[in-house]
């Protein structure tokens, strides 16, 4: 796999977005019909006032969207530093990285906009201002893919922490006084078994949001920045690093969380075909996600009587 990922890599991007049109996209959509039913009725629900065929039009693009992000994703591990900056352009980056130094680190949050694997790129741009960019995620289970997916995001000057050692890598660091931008994908649904989360209408819905970041930022006195993402050309994306807060510990329990919901449900109605529909965003809603957590909670306490 991981050789096939280097050839495919160092074919032309023009090459392999013909690939998606004549044959990827059509496979996707049209054969396989992959999660055609959640996309259908993510897209529905979030914009109840669209006709069908605006519901169908943002679906098709949204397909080619996903399509061209697995390409790109490849052609990036082969693309060199100067392709990525042409690629990938940051903006407010300066300003981002000082207030980082300031600050001794900082929070940056992010959707599933676009191509996020690309803003990796973001620790080149911070290198040269001394700040370093470590970038949170989720352990595949498959083994392999896991291990290709961390040598190619590696490829783009970030470091990078499973989720579930985010806090040690935070305090370590912190130790060290090495400023650090940390990078989260926050809006994924909450499992079940989390007792943190936050509920707001987002894309006319109740919907649940993980609140770990605003509980790091909060607890290390970092500023929270959002990354919106907008994709004005095919193969090109405007990264603007916007900043939410400098003072997370001023404010409210789930305020920068709700900050980011609202950046992002803007994020999201500017370009609503790029974002990942194919997340079953909304699989609980509010009374059926706490009859869930009540039996898992029970489930616990059982196994730690035996």
């Amino acid at each position: 796999m991981r050789l096939f990922v280097k050839i495919v890599s160092l074919l032309p991007l023009w090459f392999l977005y013909l690939l998606v049109d004549v044959l990827f996209f059509p496979i996707v959509y049209h054969l396989v019909r992959y999660r055609r039913r959640t996309v259908r009725n993510n897209l529905r629900n979030s914009f109840p006032d669209y006709s069908w065929m605006q519901i169908k039009t943002i679906e098709r693009k949204h397909y080619r969207s996903f399509c061209d992000l697995v390409v790109e994703v490849i052609y990036g591990y082969g693309a060199s530093r100067a392709e990525m900056a042409r690629r990938a352009k940051f903006t407010h980056i300066k300003e981002y990285a000082e207030i980082s130094k300031q600050y001794g680190g900082s929070i940056i949050m992010l959707g599933h906009l676009g191509n996020w694997e690309w803003l990796t790129e973001v620790g080149n741009e911070v290198a040269p201002y001394g700040v370093k960019s470590m970038h949170v995620y989720r352990k595949l289970r498959n083994e392999k893919m896991n291990d290709l997916m961390t040598e190619i995001r590696l490829k783009h000057g970030s470091e990078l922490v499973e989720k579930k050692q985010v806090l040690r890598q935070m305090v370590a660091q912190r130790k060290l006084e090495t400023p650090f931008a940390y990078g989260f994908i926050a809006d994924q649904k909450p499992s079940p078994s989390v007792t943190h989360y936050y509920w707001t209408n987002f894309l006319n819905q109740n919907t649940p949001f993980l609140d770990g970041a605003e509980q790091l930022a909060t607890r290390f006195h970092y500023p929270v920045f959002y990354a919106y993402i907008r994709r004005p050309h095919r193969g090109y994306y405007e990264i603007d690093m916007q900043l939410l807060t400098d003072k997370p510990q001023t404010l409210a329990p789930y305020t920068i969380t709700e900050y980011f919901a609202r950046r992002l449900e803007q994020n999201i109605l500017e370009q609503p075909h790029i974002w990942l529909w194919t997340h079953n965003r909304w699989k609980y809603t509010y009374s059926e996600e706490k009859d869930v957590l009540k039996i898992i909670h029970k489930t616990n306490k059982e196994t730690d009587k035996e």
